[in-house]
């Protein structure tokens, strides 16, 4: 019998993946948020660990290695008491507190349901959980107490103040800019200023709402063994790893902790075929499609009306272009063009990747943002609230989009964009040129991803800096500096006084000397 099928067979089964029980509890309410978690929970599942999935919406994929929990889905009562319309009119530290009073509200109403109070009370046993604690949800971050694993973090957001501040590394608003900043990294002295007041709101509200999201943790997350529970604090910076919806062809190189991996395009998918009519209305689009979307969470009919809508009609009936707009009502008051085809949903990936795609009209939002530049199509961006605003200001300074804001959406300035991006090569040259570096990596998002979370299973907190634990004064060595005035002023006052005690020494010998 020959050998080589033997030993073959050994080494075959010597390099299996280990398989890892690991919980993925991500109960917020938002289909974009979701659509990140799938990627990987997809991916590790096909490398053998066994996943409990707790969600509110129903996933795209299935797999025998994953456990589907549905939550309660509180999306339309979370966007009605957020009331994103007006986020944009607020300030910097206004969203902050507008975000984290909605998420305490969304906190109260959903961990004493019953399918939370499941998973706070159960028995089973992981060897990690997956979370988003750090978007508003901190308390979950009590899980990693409860069943004594290891904590991994996963950030939908780009670049954030919040997040860097408990991975150790905080911002440093010379030069970082917060998800929530309209800046680039391109500063002025007086940008500097303003980023100093973004970055300070944004840490004071998040830091006074901590005492809100303690207050939710001892109330709800109350299972055997919760008294001696460390601090939110504590819990927070006791993070694995952290892994975050960004890379810096998309927004700002910037440093990081070692425990902080960039994992940016885990969104993508597989491309699939388009629907029939709509394969042939993209292909026999001789001048080109223009893609019209802006995401899951905002109605484009319900903001696209009135003098706004009326400007992207007239121009777009101008057009040699057709257009595919998502649309979710089936009055309106407005009149469709013929070269518009509308519908109340499109899968947007494979319209992008459809090479008569030539311009994508979106809200901003980072995972449209990361399939645009995937997928090489310039933008025209109306930003509404969050991060869009500072993501659509880097698409326009990198030169591969344009940003209108939406009280400024008239014909003439809706026809000026749209003409711009049709007709002049430069915002496409620039877009497939940073396409090109983006696709360029040794792994796929999906497989980086893996890597680091079986890492961190393997070796608990081995990339984990020290400075995640420290105090807010320390990590900015305030308290070092507080020591060091005090030691100034107690010195001064120490010399002072024995200047004035010499001082008068001399002066009593003097009249004793006169005195004799």
């Amino acid at each position: 019998m020959s050998w080589e099928p033997i030993v073959l067979f050994i080494l075959c089964l010597s390099t299996q993946t280990h398989g890892y029980k690991i919980l993925a509890f991500m109960p917020f309410p938002t289909t974009s948020h979701q659509n990140i978690f799938v990627g990987f929970i997809k991916a590790l599942a096909e490398r053998g660990h066994e996943i409990t999935y707790y969600t509110p919406t129903e996933p795209t994929v299935t797999h025998p290695n994953i456990k589907l929990k549905l939550t309660k889905n509180c999306k339309e009562e979370y966007l009605k008491e957020l009331e994103i319309s007006i986020l944009g009119q607020m300030s910097v530290p206004g969203v902050s507190h507008a975000i984290s009073r909605t998420s305490e509200v969304f906190s109260y109403d959903f961990y004493g349901n019953p399918t939370a109070q499941e998973i706070i009370h159960s028995s089973e046993k992981y060897d990690a959980i997956l979370m988003e604690s750090m978007f508003t949800q901190e308390p979950v971050s009590a899980l990693i107490h409860k069943f004594g694993c290891v904590g991994i973090e996963i950030s939908t957001m780009g670049d954030s103040a919040w997040i860097n501040e408990f991975s150790g590394s905080p911002h440093n608003p010379a030069y970082q800019v917060d998800f929530k900043s309209e800046l680039s990294h391109e500063m002025s002295i007086w940008q500097r200023i303003y980023n100093v007041y973004v970055i300070a709101s944004t840490l004071v509200v998040s830091y006074y709402h901590m005492y809100a999201m303690q207050n939710i943790m001892d109330k709800y997350f109350n299972y055997t063994g919760w008294e001696t529970r460390p601090s939110l604090y504590t819990l927070l910076a006791n993070r694995s790893l952290i892994l975050i919806n960004s890379d810096p062809i998309l927004s700002y190189p910037y440093p990081t902790a070692p425990h902080v991996k960039e994992i940016a395009g885990i969104n993508i998918r597989t491309n699939q075929t388009l629907p029939k009519d709509l394969q042939t209305f993209m292909d026999e689009a001789k001048h080109g499609v223009i893609y019209f979307s802006f995401g899951s969470n905002i109605k484009t009919s319900d903001v696209i009306k009135g003098e706004a809508g009326r400007a992207f009609m007239k121009t777009f009936e101008t057009l040699p272009q057709r257009v595919l707009m998502k649309w979710e009502t089936d009055n309106s008051e407005l009149k469709i063009p013929s070269n518009v085809k509308t519908a109340k949903w499109f899968p947007q990936t494979d319209v992008l990747a459809h090479k008569n795609c030539i311009l994508f009209i979106t809200h901003g939002g980072l995972l449209s943002l990361t399939e645009t530049v995937y997928f090489g199509v310039p933008i025209i961006g109306i930003p509404f609230f969050t991060d869009q605003f500072k993501n659509l200001l880097q698409a326009q300074t990198m030169g591969y989009g344009l940003m209108i804001k939406y009280d400024n959406l008239t014909e003439d300035t809706v026809s000026w964009a749209l003409r711009e991006i049709t007709t002049n090569p430069s915002y496409r040259d620039v877009v497939k040129k940073r396409s090109q570096i983006f696709r360029d990596r040794r792994h796929t998002a999906q497989e980086e991803a893996v890597y680091w979370i079986e890492y961190a299973i393997k070796y608990p907190n081995a990339l984990l800096p020290k400075s995640a634990f420290m105090s807010f004064w320390e990590k900015r060595i305030f308290d070092v500096g507080t020591f060091s005035i005090l030691s100034l002023v107690v010195l001064y006052v120490t010399l002072k006084f024995l200047v004035h005690i010499t001082i008068k020494s001399k002066s009593t010998q003097k009249k004793k000397v006169k005195r004799s």
